[in-house]
């Protein structure tokens, strides 16, 4: 049986993207390692068990960067599945036809302000798959904000962990709810989802670079899927997430 860990946290500054890693959206950063030994990973223990899944299958993963993105309050972009739209994702990325989809997690993270009485401003949005004679509008969806091991990670321009009045905060949501199915009832996985998440744009009305906040700054969507047939291995993929960033930008 193999052990696949998949860690998903925010590691940048900017725009760059920090260590071998596959950039999903530019600013969420997906690693992962296919090895029994994986849950050594030094990333890991700056993030949080959040689930484990023990398939005869696998996963696929698909982002979008949602910077520059907002309009009238909202980011929108469109993450792939199945398709070579995800520069830096290695090997197959679909999900077989006839697959039992176990689960769908729309992961995103925002820049929110420092403030207790503003709550959670970067939590909901909406989410749908794009098909011909689809849904014309999304699925009102709703994130948990996940824990981080290091304390609140503050954001500003110049990077994360420095001393500022807003925070990076990362959502996940379940969405498996939402995607399509064919004429027999089974999930249609690989294909398009658009995503509209809390962005507040600025005086000049772009979303670019927002002094605004909440101000999202990319999603990714990740599906677990199983096989019904013996040439699937039994796999085993945790998933460890949260919000870390290290303590100085790089120079």
């Amino acid at each position: 049986m193999q052990t696949s860990a998949l860690r998903l946290c925010s590691v940048v500054w900017g725009h760059r993207v920090v260590g071998a890693t596959i950039a999903l959206g530019l600013l969420l950063v997906l690693g992962f390692a296919q090895t029994a030994a994986a849950q050594n990973a030094p990333a890991q223990n700056n993030l949080k068990f959040g689930d484990n899944f023990f398939v005869t299958g696998d996963y696929a993963v698909g982002g979008v960067s949602l910077i520059g993105k907002g309009s009238g309050g909202l980011s929108t972009g469109t993450i792939s599945i199945g398709a070579d739209a995800n520069p830096g994702v290695k090997g197959t990325n679909s999900v077989p036809q006839g697959a039992e989809v176990v689960a769908a997690l729309l992961y995103w993270q925002t820049i929110e302000a420092l403030s207790p009485s503003a709550g959670q401003t970067g939590q909901s949005g909406f989410f749908r798959p794009v098909f011909k004679n689809g849904p014309q509008t999304g699925y009102s969806i709703q994130g948990t904000p996940l824990p981080n091991s290091t304390g609140p990670i503050n954001w500003d321009a110049s990077g994360c962990n420095i001393t500022s009045s807003k925070l990076l905060v990362t959502y996940r949501a379940e969405v498996r709810a939402f995607l399509p199915l064919d004429a027999n009832g089974n999930v249609l996985a690989n294909g398009s989802y658009e995503v509209r998440l809390p962005t507040q744009t600025n005086s000049s009305g772009s979303g670019s670079n927002s002094s605004g906040t909440p101000n999202t700054i990319g999603a990714t969507l990740v599906i677990i899927y199983r096989v019904l047939s013996p040439n699937f291995p039994l796999n085993s993929i945790v998933i460890y997430d949260g919000t870390y960033a290290p303590t100085h930008p790089p120079r």
